[in-house]
């Protein structure tokens, strides 16, 4: 065997061994027992990537910073609405939300003349320029804020006094609002998309809390509670005979009717949907129904409940005209 032949089998040989040598220790590696990765380092990077909220401009909710109060939260497009009941997002037009994002056009300003909705005249009032549009919340009452307001001091009163519209400039962050059910709610403002031009693009979140707020004329004067409750036909809210109350303030639905009587001993009368006469016991049970041939108005009920004191329309004297004789015109009087 030559020199050079032995010199490459020792080269070989000893390659051989390096690579045995390198493989036990892989393995020896691999079989040891190390600690749980913690979240440091480029692993809690990505965790804080995908967790952390990033901001857009083109997106007011995300633009919170981490402290905002955790909540519901919504965005609306410019003459979209928000209904508070079921979270339910509808055209700002529509009668059934709550509140809608819309805007003032420009406008000239000056003297004019202007609705008064208290007084039922028209009055002179004098009205500044507009030169942009300007972004608002409309609803049933609605007032903004700068910083946020105390409304332990807030009665039903105050926010019965607000305008319909809230104006969301620069500094707004804040709204209180009444819904047209009569709830009251605390809006939390983010920040406001809303440029000179391309009205598609404004946008305005928040998150909003119910609120309950204390019986009161405004001022933030409470009302003194008062002993029993009152019965009444809701042709606003609810279409409903209510019950109030008055010490609480609580309110339930009796029936469906109208022209609610309360007799003795809690009864009450009213016409149901049918327009018979329906009076209930205090349990809500109904004592009796009565069925009438005629329209009866402004209907009240004794205090022993069994009889009952309205308003009728009745056919007049007969006209004659010519050789023939035609009703008269309707005699309204009292029936019992």
């Amino acid at each position: 065997m030559s020199p050079t032949r032995k010199l490459v089998l020792a080269i070989s040989g000893v390659a051989a061994v390096a690579m045995l040598i390198a493989s036990i220790a892989l393995l020896v590696w691999v079989l040891q027992p190390r600690p749980a990765p913690t979240d440091t380092g480029a692993a809690a990077g990505r965790r804080d990537a995908t967790t952390a909220p990033v901001a857009s401009t083109n997106n007011p909710d995300s633009a919170r910073p981490a402290a905002a109060k955790a909540g519901p939260r919504v965005t609306l497009r410019l003459g979209q609405g928000f209904r508070f009941a079921d979270g339910a997002k509808l055209g700002g037009t529509d009668e059934n939300c709550d509140v809608a994002f819309r805007y003032q056009p420009p406008r000239a300003g000056g003297l004019g003349m202007q609705y008064n909705t208290s007084s039922r005249e028209f009055e002179p009032k004098f009205q500044s320029t507009l030169d942009a549009p300007f972004p608002l919340l409309v609803a049933a009452h609605a007032k903004e804020f700068e910083s946020p307001p105390d409304v332990s001091k807030v009665t039903t009163g105050d926010v019965a006094a607000f305008p319909q519209q809230a104006a969301l400039y620069s500094k707004a962050r804040y709204a209180v609002l009444q819904t047209r059910t009569g709830e009251h709610y605390l809006l939390t403002l983010g920040e406001i998309e809303a440029g000179p031009r391309k009205l598609e693009d404004w946008r305005v979140g928040f998150d909003y809390e119910r609120l309950t707020l204390p019986l009161g004329a405004a001022g933030g004067r409470v009302n003194q509670p008062l002993p029993g409750r009152l019965v009444f036909r809701d042709w606003y809210r609810t279409k409903m005979v209510v019950r109030v109350d008055l010490t609480t303030g609580a309110e339930d639905a009796v029936a469906d009717g109208v022209v609610p009587s309360v007799g003795g001993d809690g009864l009450l009368g009213l016409f149901d949907s049918a327009g018979s006469y329906v009076v209930r016991d205090p349990a809500g049970k109904v004592a009796r129904t009565t069925r009438f041939d005629e329209r009866l108005w402004h209907a009240a009920l004794s205090p022993d409940g069994t009889r009952l004191l309205a308003t009728v329309s009745r056919a007049g004297p007969p006209v004659p005209i010519g050789f023939v004789a035609v009703a008269g015109p309707s005699v309204t009087g009292l029936a019992a």
